[in-house]
């Protein structure tokens, strides 16, 4: 039997997971001869762990950061299991400073000196168990192969995938696409992830917007000398305009000097919506104007920090995505190409369906629909 704990999400290089293996003779567990994995990761690189004999350092240190010290370190040890005082449970090395000590893939809990730390390529807790802390260093599919020759079943495969998302820019959580689905396991968690990202990405296509909130910095052209229009914003930090258009923002606009606009956006039909255009103010405190774009120089004349996106997700938009997701799960025992197509198919489905369609009419971004 061959097992991997998925992580939920994919958050960084940090990400790792638990491959196990368990091997038999006759049905009885057994300790093969030998044991190798090998993993490929998403851009087809491969790496090959094999059993070997436990390696004790002695005078060793911890400082509570994820850098330790350990005289002993040689570049073999990369992606090593490592455990001893101050590590925490299934750390692994990520990098390796040779003859001074590694970076681990968690915080050590102290701070100590005079410790001993055990490397492995692969642990071996009880007869015929074998386990593998997989350091999920990009997003998307791994695979992996454990080979054992002189056993039962002496090939096992399998694949794990790391999902990369961010909460915040769904438009429901993994726990409430679950409870609709009346699921309590976390068997299925990966493709529930993929269904609700491919729910997510159908919905912004459709309505050609995006319903999170980003703090971020955008650059823009102004056509007029009174309005700007922008992207659906929530806030401005900083406003300030290349005067020269040389590519340097030099005039800082002051609160006084814009108004973001429609005025009333943020209880626009009962709920929060955003800006989406900015005027020049010359009256009641204002002292500037959208600058003209002349030939050969920097187009972009308009730079904005703030926050973009939606005030809030509409209550609207988190159903359909909890329609859609739901739909899309239920693609891996019927659909062609299974949940991976949940994006594309999620927008032909709210093409078709005149409820789903209702639903997000008064969302449409013009006419940046796309499927329809």
């Amino acid at each position: 039997m061959t097992t991997a704990t998925l992580p939920t999400l994919w958050a960084g290089p940090d990400e790792t997971t638990i491959i196990s293996q368990s091997f038999t003779v006759g049905d009885a567990p057994t300790a093969p001869a030998s044991v190798t994995l090998v993993v490929t990761d998403p851009q087809g690189g491969q790496i090959t762990y094999t059993l070997g004999a436990f390696r004790t350092d002695t005078g060793c240190g911890t400082n509570t950061t994820t850098t330790v010290t350990d005289s002993h370190a040689v570049a073999g040890d990369i992606y090593k299991n490592i455990s001893g005082g101050s590590i925490p449970a299934h750390a692994i090395i990520t990098a390796v400073n040779v003859g001074v000590g590694y970076t681990i893939s968690a915080a050590a809990t102290a701070t100590a000196s005079g410790l001993t730390f055990t490397l492995t390529n692969l642990a071996n807790p009880i007869l015929g168990s074998y386990a593998f802390t997989l350091p999920l260093l990009i997003p998307g599919l791994w695979s992996y192969v454990w080979l054992s020759p002189g056993v039962d079943v002496e090939t096992f495969a399998g694949t794990v995938t790391a999902t990369p998302t961010t909460i915040n820019r769904w438009y429901t959580s993994l726990e409430g696409l679950k409870s609709r689905l009346k699921i309590t396991d976390m068997m299925d968690d990966d493709q529930l992830l993929i269904a609700l990202a491919g729910a997510t990405g159908a919905v912004e296509r459709y309505t050609g917007r995006y319903f999170w909130r980003q703090a971020a910095t955008q650059v823009f052209r102004s056509k007029d000398v009174e309005i700007l229009h922008v992207p659906d914003l929530v806030s401005v930090t900083t406003l300030h305009v290349d005067t020269h258009g040389a590519g340097v923002y030099d005039q800082v606009w002051a609160p006084t000097d814009y108004r973001l606009e429609p005025a009333n956006a943020l209880t626009e039909n009962g709920e929060p919506w955003p800006y989406t255009r900015i005027r020049a103010m010359i009256t009641g405190g204002g002292h500037y104007w959208w600058p003209y774009v002349f030939p050969l120089s920097n187009p972009d004349r308009i730079q904005i920090t703030g926050v973009f996106g939606w005030p809030a997700v509409p209550a609207l938009i988190e159903q359909v995505t909890l329609q859609l997701a739901q739909d899309a799960f239920k693609l891996k025992d019927t659909g062609p190409g299974g949940v991976e197509g949940a994006t594309d198919w999620g927008v032909t489905k709210i093409g078709g369906s005149p409820i789903l369609k209702d639903m997000l009419s008064t969302y449409m971004r013009g006419s940046s629909k796309v499927g329809v």
